[in-house]
């Protein structure tokens, strides 16, 4: 082996240990965050389901599970295109966020109607569960800024949206017990499930804004 080769070997060697690296970094990030917010969740979620009861908080339950039903369209399968886009810089950056971004917030209020039409044909005579489904629905619109997210999954920089959710997650906690204290509605817990998407959206956007580097 020549002295060239060597050397190039090392070099590969070199390329891949720090990609390597920069994996287990960005997993790392992502556990830790599951992790945190298991350990908090099973504590908060057992004192709001003490509170509202099993039938409330079965009322919320199902408003959640059906715009589920909605939310995983409202994604319109951008995840993978923006991505690769990204990566692959055949166009500007800011322009496939940008344009990911509208398709998301269109998609959204679209999802957000048809979901809001639906349940009062299945459930006519609920209208606390009507307002739960076109709060939690209008969600949807707020998780558009989520797309940043695809930039972050494009240059593995999960160290930034898992401190983002956890400091989210860690407010609405705090929001969820204040509510506990203060005898609040099923309709209040609702908005608060809305708030943690805004505070991440933002949260998100704020970071991109301050990281990105064209």
């Amino acid at each position: 082996m020549t002295i060239r080769e060597q050397s190039k070997l090392i070099k590969n060697n070199i390329i891949n240990s720090k990609i390597a690296v920069k994996i287990i970094k960005n997993s790392s990030w992502l556990v830790s965050e599951k992790v945190f917010k298991m350990i908090i969740g099973v504590f908060v979620t057992a004192i709001i389901a003490r509170y509202f009861g099993p039938e409330n908080y079965g009322q919320f339950n199902y408003a959640l599970s059906f715009t589920a039903l909605f939310t995983v369209l409202s994604t319109l399968g951008l995840e993978t295109l923006t991505v690769k886009a990204i990566i692959d810089e055949e166009y500007d950056e800011g322009t496939v966020l940008c344009t990911s971004l509208i398709l998301r917030v269109f998609g959204g209020i679209i999802l957000t109607i048809l979901a809001s039409i639906i349940i009062r044909f299945l459930e006519p005579n609920d209208s606390n569960l009507h307002i739960l489904v076109l709060i939690m629905s209008l969600t949807m619109v707020f998780k558009a800024l989520e797309v940043i997210e695809y930039w972050i999954q494009a240059y593995q920089r999960a160290k930034i949206s898992s401190i983002i959710r956890m400091i989210a997650y860690v407010i609405t906690s705090v929001f969820k017990i204040f509510l506990v204290m203060l005898k609040g509605s099923l309709i209040q817990y609702a908005l608060i499930y809305m708030l943690d998407a805004i505070i991440i959206g933002i949260g998100l956007v704020i970071a991109y804004l301050k990281k990105r580097k064209n």
